[in-house]
């Protein structure tokens, strides 16, 4: 008969991990034994290039003892114990469940539900943290609710229901294989019993809810239209900023960004009362604000200042006249293109 292979090491309390000659086919076919006690809790060792890796290093001294099966054979043999020694550990567990077998029976039945309601327990949570006043209790819940507390408040019973629970022992082996998801149900019982005691509240939020789900995409929808046009707006005003850039005393030398000045931008300048533009070179007076005047509604005279304080280009093509004198600061540059004339009247 094919049994197990049995691979037997001593724990040093740092030593983690512990390859094995014997080929692991699977999770399974593997049992753990620590000073000669089965360990049954899967979560605290894992299988890595075929190494059993414990969670934490086994204390020193620990008789660390792997189990591996290489067949179908030798595998029944490692199961059978392991329901024994399941069986042996979670004694007092076994012991009730004989008495309450019923119970057992109708968990095991209901197994399907335990372990929907294991997965969703996050929302559950979620639902159970959030409740206000729920009032109603569903029926079926509470009656699963109800087996496992009583099974779990009947573990005080005789060893004689042992025999029945042999001829369960398929059941039972899978309430134990399931015995994560029971658990969890059992930690999280009261987020799952407020959840039933306000289950019609809970579906009168979900009826009110539902409907407006399109209402709630359209909302968001339009939020997200609005951002858009949020950015386009904002985009449009820092091209008219960079555009227009308001009333100075000064010629800027950056836009209000602290950018280079655009060719074509404009500002007032307060000081001589005009509008100016950027050639893209200089400031260039859009208009003297000086246009012709007079007593009364007569336009007749024509006024120009007598000190040219900002360089200066007469456009191309075209003549320019003024009254004098004339005089040019230091530093300034009046240019007259070839081709073009001033006069000084």
């Amino acid at each position: 008969m094919d049994t197990p292979a049995r691979h037997i090491y001593t724990g040093d309390g740092t030593t983690r991990g512990f390859r094995v000659p014997t080929k692991i086919i699977g999770d399974d076919y593997v049992r753990i034994e620590l000073d000669g006690i089965y360990v049954s809790d899967r979560s605290v060792w894992d299988i890595v290039n075929n190494t059993i890796l414990f969670i934490d290093a086994p204390a020193v001294g620990v008789n660390v003892d792997i189990q591996i099966a290489t067949s179908q054979e030798a595998l029944g043999l490692l199961g059978s114990v392991t329901n024994v020694d399941i069986v042996a550990e979670y004694i007092d567990n076994v012991n009730a469940v004989g008495t309450n077998i019923e119970d057992v029976l109708a968990v095991y039945n209901n197994l399907a539900d335990i372990n929907l309601t294991v997965d969703n327990m996050a929302d559950i949570n979620t639902v159970a943290d959030g409740i206000g006043s729920i009032n109603t209790v569903a029926a079926d819940l509470n009656e699963i609710i109800s087996e496992i507390e009583t099974v779990a408040n009947d573990l005080n019973e005789t060893l004689s229901e042992i025999e029945t629970v042999g001829a369960n022992i398929a059941k039972v082996t899978t309430v134990s294989d399931n015995i994560a998801s029971v658990n969890t149900t059992s930690t999280n019982i009261g987020s799952v019993n407020t959840t039933a005691t306000n289950i019609v509240n809970i579906n009168s939020v979900a009826t009110t809810i539902v409907p407006n789900i399109a209402e709630i995409l359209l909302a968001d929808t339009n939020a997200g239209i609005a951002t858009t046009q949020a950015g386009l707006a904002i985009s449009a005003y820092d091209s008219f900023d960079d555009r227009y850039l308001g009333t100075k005393t000064l010629d800027p030398t950056l836009d209000n960004d602290n950018n280079t000045l655009i060719e074509g931008a404009i500002y007032w300048n307060s000081s001589f009362k005009q509008m100016r533009v950027w050639s893209g070179t200089a400031w260039i007076p859009m208009s003297t604000g000086s246009g012709a005047s007079g007593g009364g509604a007569d336009s007749i005279f024509y006024e120009n200042d007598q000190v040219v304080s900002n360089s200066y280009s007469i456009t191309e093509g075209k003549n320019a006249m003024t009254t004098g004198p004339i005089t040019i600061a230091d530093g300034v540059t009046l240019t007259i293109p070839d081709g073009s004339t001033f006069v000084v009247i």
